[in-house]
């Protein structure tokens, strides 16, 4: 099978993120032919230094790189599975394509990640273009009455590597600069939004009474803020996505945001906190207390994650202090493993996405007969 994935990247890295990872996910694990047409190749080279943002197409991984306006340019042929992602409006030019071959080409939209209630009566849903077109959207989610996650093979083969071996953990955070060792310390990444009350955060884990490791990838978060004896700041330089993946799952807590980052989170089965996407009249929050509900987790620690992105009376001094007690900690380690294991054995967005586009294919071919 053959797909375009149409990717414009909007929000710093996430966009490209998602869409580099989708498109690993259908090459490795489904042996699909991907071509990924993205609008900004400079910030691609971020999360992957081998991309090279000034070529016009390039291929990386069995996968075919090509720039947006060049795919214009040159009026390459679609595939006959075309992926837009989070709406970012394929080309006017392939669409009139698509409308002289409504019967060959199948065209879905992947949307935004939500828990709540109205994504899975959404999900496959199709809306009617003039000219005849047909745009199926596809929502990524928690239940199989969605479209899933992504799982790749690579990434459970990484976080088993990794979280069954304190030496193999310890030897990828040297790599990286972090040179504390795993056992006597409680890990912790720190990669946020500035709106997150990070001084708040830092203040109060210096009282926690316990041996604190917090990492971040960017120096000015912990400005004015220096390590003490039970809470260690350490700063690293930024990594590609494939290091990132692995940093996440050496953590005990991953404050985390976005969602492709907070997805893998989730899938390491270590504590998160989320700090979710900032919206207008606190839309936002009420995406948190969707997934927060439909994953029955503690009240601990919804008043931890409310506090974290400043939602409630609470402040996150106090609600950490209450989510790391022991009684607390241990329940929240249980609570986040089993939760990992909830989503691993529910079907992939990969595998639902696959299923979808043959039935499609199938279809298209029997209609044609």
């Amino acid at each position: 099978m053959k797909a375009d994935i149409f990717c414009k990247i909007i929000d710093n890295y996430g966009d490209i993120g998602f869409c580099w990872r989708l498109a690993k996910n259908l090459s490795c694990d489904y042996k699909w032919t991907i071509r990924l047409i993205v609008d900004d190749l400079k910030v691609f080279s971020f999360i992957n230094e081998e991309v090279n943002s000034t070529i016009d197409s390039q291929v990386l991984m069995n996968i075919n790189i090509v720039k947006w306006e060049v795919f214009l340019k040159q009026k390459l042929n679609p595939s006959k599975i075309i992926i837009e992602t989070f709406s970012c409006d394929i080309p006017d030019s392939l669409k009139k394509i698509i409308a002289r071959n409504v019967n060959i080409f199948t065209w879905i939209n992947i949307d935004y990640l939500s828990a709540e209630q109205w994504v899975e009566n959404c999900h496959l849903l199709s809306s009617r273009l003039p000219n005849g077109l047909k745009k199926t959207f596809f929502f990524p989610g928690f239940t199989n009455k969605t479209g899933g996650l992504i799982i790749e093979d690579s990434f459970l083969k990484t976080k088993e590597y990794l979280k069954n071996s304190t030496y193999n953990q310890e030897n990828f955070l040297k790599k990286i600069g972090i040179n504390y060792k795993r056992s006597e310390f409680i890990f912790c990444l720190l990669f946020c939004y500035p709106s997150a009350p990070v001084n708040k955060l830092i203040t109060s884990m210096e009282h926690l009474n316990k041996k604190i490791v917090l990492i971040v990838n960017n120096d000015s978060i912990f400005a004015n803020n220096y390590s003490t004896d039970n809470l260690k700041l350490a700063s690293i330089p930024f990594i590609n996505q494939e290091n990132f993946d692995k940093l996440i799952c050496c953590m005990d807590i991953n404050f985390i945001r976005g969602e492709d980052s907070f997805v893998r989170a989730l899938l390491s089965g270590n504590p998160l906190v989320w700090n979710i996407y900032e919206q207008e009249n606190n839309a936002h929050i009420d995406k948190l207390k969707s997934w927060l509900n439909l994953n029955n987790f503690p009240d601990t620690i919804k008043r931890l994650m409310y506090s974290w992105n400043n939602f409630g009376e609470e402040t996150v001094g106090n609600t950490i202090k209450i989510a790391m007690s022991d009684k607390n900690w241990n329940l929240w380690k249980d609570h986040s493993r089993i939760l990992a294991e909830k989503q691993i054995s529910n079907k992939s967005l990969g595998e639902n996405l696959v299923e979808f586009c043959i039935s499609q294919q199938s279809h298209k071919i029997t209609s044609s007969l």
